[in-house]
């Protein structure tokens, strides 16, 4: 029996989701773009310590390459380790494969993103001081 997780059933949704037509979501990109929120909080917090180079000039840069970055290396996870094929095969042909799932599935996924996004913002969770790093 295969071990999956929530993560491999969001990737699936998001792969299904991109099978059946809807070609803005895939599967590395379901679960890229919930960690979206949580890394944009990171970068902002390493900007207002000064550890990013060049400031607020490229701080779009930064985004757009974390996020290129964290959505190549789900995809190569997946694919390199043949974890897509037994990922889909599993989950296909269950009475929750169905579009209303999937898409349960991604908007939860980022909704619980969100709320930790939230709360390291509203806790002020911070790194450590410049000195340490």
């Amino acid at each position: 029996m295969a071990h999956f997780n929530i993560i491999d059933r969001i990737y699936f949704a998001g792969e299904r989701s991109h099978d059946r037509g809807d070609k803005k979501v895939s599967g590395p990109g379901a679960i890229a773009m919930g960690l979206l929120f949580p890394l944009l909080i990171l970068l902002d917090k390493l900007n207002k310590l000064h550890l990013l180079p060049f400031g607020k000039q490229l701080s779009i840069l930064y985004v757009c390459g974390s996020f290129l970055a964290l959505f190549v290396g789900i995809w190569r996870y997946y694919v390199k380790t043949g974890r897509h094929e037994r990922v889909m095969n599993y989950y296909r042909g269950k009475p929750t494969d169905t579009s209303t799932y999937n898409y349960a599935y991604i908007i939860g996924w980022m909704i619980a993103c969100l709320v930790v996004t939230l709360l390291i913002h509203q806790c002020d969770i911070s790194l450590p001081p410049r000195q340490v790093l």
